[in-house]
This record gives structure tokens, C-alpha cells and sequence, in this order.
């Protein structure tokens, strides 16, 4: 009887550690799902939501990267999503017109991922005298730094990479004429 009560125990014992290493789990997640919300508030999102991952065939880029200006500010992966936040900007494109991409690819897929855009007014500060676009003229509208919008952020699933795949991250500004493109320095495991 006694063994049995030990037995018991011990089952009961693992269980609980079972149940522990799941909630820690769960609360590392959930802290970053807090610090993604916390970093980039839903009012400061363009279009809130998911955001857009579609697998696709890259398109070539009609001019070097290299004007590509950018950071990322931070790259968190849990067990379940990837976040990051950074910024990018293009000085021969205007801020305001154009349209940031992460380019995720391996050597058997690739991703855009359309990233929510967000209020960086901390950029505009450290470039200023920068700009990207044309300098509205003497008098007119524009008074803020477009560099201000030149910020991004995406909570992306790790389910939607393939496991044990890296994928190389790049970043892609399309403009009204053209799109730029750089490597980012950065890889994803799936």
C-alpha cells in the first residue's frame, strides 16, 4: 500500500512539473505578446490585425539596395511567434508613399510579410536633416519629418516556416517608380 501511495505521489509530483514547465512556457509568450502590444499600441497601427505573410516568388528589385537605410530594433523568437520591430527608409523615396516588405527565404521558400507600420518620431530625431521624399517647399504642408513613418513591427507564427529551415531576412521599400532591396543581417530559424 505504501508503494502504491509513492507511486502515486511521484506521478502526482511530475504532473505538477509538467503543469509548471507549461505555464512558464505560456507566460514567455504571453510577455511577449505584452511587449508587442506595449511597443507598438493598436491606435499607432495602420492597419491592425494579423499581419499579411503570403509565400510568393520574389520579385527583382529594380535598383541596389544599398540607399536602404534601417535598424531593426528588436527580433524576439518564442516557441510559437517571432517578433520584430524595426525601422527603414529609402532617402530617394518618399515615406509617405511607400511600402515596407520582410522578405523571409530559404532555400526552398520564400515569404513577404507585410508588417504593420507605426509613428517612429524617434528616427526622424536622429536623422534629422535627412529626408525621405522630396522637402516640402518654403510654406507648404509637411511640417513633420516623414522619417517619423518609417517604422515597422510584425508578430509572425513560427508554424508558417518550415522546422529546421533558416531563412535569410532582407528588406524590400517599394516606392511609386521603383523598389529597393538589402539584406537585413538577420535569419530565421523554423
Amino acid at each position: 500500500m505504501a508503494n502504491n501511495s509513492e507511486s502515486q505521489l511521484t506521478f502526482l509530483e511530475n504532473e505538477l512539473s509538467a503543469y509548471r514547465a507549461e505555464n512558464d512556457r505560456l507566460a514567455q509568450e504571453l510577455a511577449l505578446c505584452r511587449r508587442t502590444i506595449a511597443a507598438f499600441p493598436l491606435a499607432a497601427r495602420r492597419n491592425p490585425g494579423t499581419s499579411v505573410v503570403s509565400p510568393v516568388r520574389l520579385p527583382r528589385p529594380i535598383c541596389a539596395g544599398d540607399d536602404i537605410v534601417f535598424n531593426i530594433d528588436r527580433c524576439e523568437t518564442g516557441e510559437r511567434l517571432i517578433y520584430i520591430v524595426g525601422w527603414a527608409f529609402c532617402p530617394r523615396i518618399d515615406c509617405t508613399e511607400a511600402s515596407v516588405s520582410l522578405l523571409l527565404e530559404s532555400t526552398a521558400r520564400a515569404f513577404v510579410v507585410k508588417p504593420d507600420r507605426a509613428d517612429r518620431p524617434d528616427v526622424a530625431a536622429a536623422h534629422r536633416g535627412r529626408e525621405a521624399g522630396p522637402i516640402p517647399a518654403a510654406g507648404g504642408s509637411g511640417g513633420a519629418s516623414r522619417l517619423a513613418q518609417s517604422g515597422f513591427a510584425v508578430l509572425l507564427e513560427r508554424s508558417l516556416l518550415d522546422s529546421g529551415s533558416t531563412y535569410a531576412v532582407a528588406i524590400q521599400i517599394d516606392g511609386p517608380d521603383f523598389s529597393v532591396r538589402k539584406p537585413a543581417g538577420l535569419a530565421l530559424n523554423g
